[in-house]
């Protein structure tokens, strides 16, 4: 399996409230956990890896290019903000677990941050819904009969 992140390290600072600012090695984790658990889920096993292949030979095009530019894009940045905001101030060290914190700034506790994150999920799941809709318009040869066919149980509202 390819680890290829499908977006820029400008992408989620542009796209999001966290700060540009930040580590990539802190946030590509969350990036990759998003892409995984997320992304591959909603797109399919073989839509995701025609995206990733197209998008790693920069030969993303028409429907591809649409998916990935409207709907992949935006969905991966909000899903890696939702987990990064849920675990990023965290480091696990040798000597335990380490709350990382700034000079001069007031933390918020848990359940504000649980907010901001959810916040990102709820928006991420509005982008997953608009793009299921897309691809029941659409007929590319990795989306399959099945795919189509659990898409519209997925689509709920």
């Amino acid at each position: 399996m390819q680890m290829i992140p499908l977006l820029n390290s400008n992408d989620i600072p542009r796209l999001t409230s966290l700060s540009g600012n930040i580590d990539v090695d802190k946030i590509l984790p969350h990036v990759f956990t998003a892409q995984l658990n997320d992304v591959r889920r909603i797109l399919g096993t073989n839509l995701y890896d025609k995206i990733l292949s197209d998008y790693d030979a920069d030969t993303l095009a028409n429907e591809y290019a649409t998916i990935y530019n409207d709907y992949v894009l935006m969905m991966l940045a909000y899903y890696s903000a939702y987990y990064f905001i849920g675990m990023g101030s965290y480091q696990i060290v040798n000597n335990g677990i380490m709350k990382t914190t700034i000079d001069g700034a007031t933390s918020i506790d848990m359940k504000e941050a649980d907010v901001l994150a959810n916040k990102y999920k709820s928006m991420a799941g509005t982008y997953e819904i608009a793009l299921n809709e897309y691809l029941l318009t659409i007929n590319i040869p990795e989306y399959t009969q099945e795919n189509r066919k659990a898409t519209k149980l997925k689509i709920w509202y």
